[in-house]
């Protein structure tokens, strides 16, 4: 029982999360890691610094639509609790409406060029690590 628990506390920080810095980035990784077996991180660790590659990365852009899909749904749980039937319908319609503009909104990302990330990176690597 002892050697599980030792050998549990050894094997915690082998994985590739915690090659994220904290806090980590917005963009979480410059490049993605090469992932080649089980414990990642500690063949990084064993290996020395990998050389950053970095590329283009695609993010989501923010939105504020999961406020409004989550407003309307309380109002329809509400409804649905006290048996308001036009708060139930009210709700269902907001959720319904939101869900389909979302659904229709074709600028639901943008791509930060490798050059910003590499720029951004270096950035955050004197801030962050002296």
């Amino acid at each position: 029982m002892i050697q599980i628990e030792k050998t549990t506390m050894m094997r915690t920080k082998e994985t590739v999360e915690w090659a994220t810095p904290s806090p980590p980035p917005f963009y979480c990784f410059p490049s993605i890691p090469k992932v080649t077996g089980r414990d990642a991180f500690w063949e990084m660790k064993k290996h020395g610094p990998m050389k950053k590659h970095y590329e283009e990365i695609e993010l989501p852009r923010n939105t504020g639509m999961g406020i409004y899909i989550s407003a309307f749904g309380f109002l329809a749980g509400f409804g649905l609790v006290w048996e308001i039937y036009w708060l139930i319908l009210l709700g269902l319609a907001g959720v319904i409406a939101c869900l389909i503009v979302r659904s229709l909104d074709r600028n639901t990302e943008y791509t930060l060029s490798a050059e910003k990330v590499k720029e951004l990176d270096e950035a955050y690597e004197k801030k962050h690590r002296g």
